[in-house]
C-alpha cells in the first residue's frame, strides 16, 4: 500500500512538473516565434521547409502536452509523444555539446527564468534527460495510477 501511495505521489509530481515545463516552453516560444525560428535555423540541421514546420507545430504540441499533463487527460498518450520529442531534444543537445556549441539552446525562448535559460552545453543534456525520465515514468506508470484512482 505504501509503495502504491509513493508511486501515486511521484506520478502526480512528475505530471505537474512536466505540465509546467511544457507550458512554459510553449508560451516562451509563442511570445517570440522569430527568435525560435532563428534558434532552430542556427542548428544548421534542417531544410528551411522543415524549420517552418517545427516553428509552426512544436509550440502547439508543447502546449497540448502541458495541458494534458496538468489536467490528467490522456497522460499515457501525452507521455509517449513527449518521450519521443524529448529523445529528439536529447540527441540534438548531445550533438550541440559534442560540436562545442555551449550556448543556451533557446528551448525556452527569451525566458528570464534562470532555471531554464542559463543551462548550456552538457547541462542542457542533463536537464533534458531529467525531463525524459519523468516522461518515461508517466508512460510506464499511467496504468497503475489509473487503477489506483479507479479509472481502469
Amino acid at each position: 500500500m505504501k509503495s502504491s501511495l509513493f508511486v501515486n505521489i511521484l506520478y502526480k509530481l512528475a505530471a505537474l512538473f512536466l505540465g509546467v515545463v511544457f507550458l512554459w516552453a510553449a508560451c516562451s516560444k509563442c511570445a517570440d516565434l522569430a527568435v525560435f525560428h532563428t534558434t532552430v535555423r542556427k542548428l544548421n540541421l534542417f531544410p528551411q521547409w522543415f524549420i517552418m514546420l517545427i516553428v509552426l507545430f512544436v509550440p502547439g504540441i508543447e502546449m497540448i502536452l502541458g495541458l494534458c499533463f496538468l489536467s490528467g487527460t490522456v497522460v499515457r498518450d501525452a507521455a509517449l509523444l513527449s518521450s519521443f520529442m524529448l529523445a529528439v531534444f536529447v540527441v540534438l543537445a548531445i550533438h550541440r555539446a559534442f560540436n562545442g556549441n555551449l550556448t543556451s539552446c533557446g528551448c525556452f525562448g527569451t525566458s528570464k527564468f534562470p532555471f531554464f535559460q542559463n543551462f548550456t552545453g552538457w547541462w542542457i543534456v542533463s536537464r533534458d534527460l531529467i525531463f525524459f525520465g519523468c516522461s518515461i515514468f508517466l508512460f510506464l506508470f499511467d496504468s497503475q495510477h489509473s487503477r489506483a484512482m479507479g479509472r481502469a
